[in-house]
């Protein structure tokens, strides 16, 4: 039975370092479009003093993994990071539904490729821009 349950938790600790890992991926990915993106943190945080423990929210229930300002009119970016095979929560559905319903960009990224293929559908591929940059510029 403690076989289980510490393999049960080896294994979400992994799961855990895959998303990390792909936001990381993906955070990089962004930087080097030249997106403004980063890592929003949510959840609960627990306090621990030497006569009590509080329980504080940090972020709003459902916000999305990675946010990001895509130059250059400055529009929302906002991606939930989800291993393969794994769903957002509610909050999350409605926390990206409300970024589209704003004019934002949203998604749901299984991997840095989903993430290239929405931006590269909605800006143009990163060498198509570079090109339409140099000929602005000559």
């Amino acid at each position: 039975m403690r076989c289980s349950a510490s393999r049960k938790r080896q294994d979400k600790v992994l799961a855990h370092q895959k998303e990390q890992q792909l936001i990381g991926e993906i955070l990089e990915y962004l930087r080097l479009r030249g997106i403004f993106a980063w890592r929003q943190n949510a959840g609960l945080v627990v306090i621990q003093s030497e006569d009590r423990r509080r329980v504080m929210r940090v972020g709003m229930k459902g916000i999305s993994d990675i946010l990001g300002i895509i130059p250059p009119h400055g529009r929302f970016l906002a991606i939930e990071v989800k291993k393969p095979g794994r769903k957002p929560t509610a909050h999350q559905r409605a926390f990206l539904a409300e970024v589209k319903r704003m004019g934002g960009i949203a998604l749901v990224a299984h991997s840095l490729e989903d993430v290239a293929r929405v931006l590269d559908g909605l800006l143009g591929s990163p060498r198509t821009m570079r090109v339409q940059e140099q000929a602005d510029a000559g």
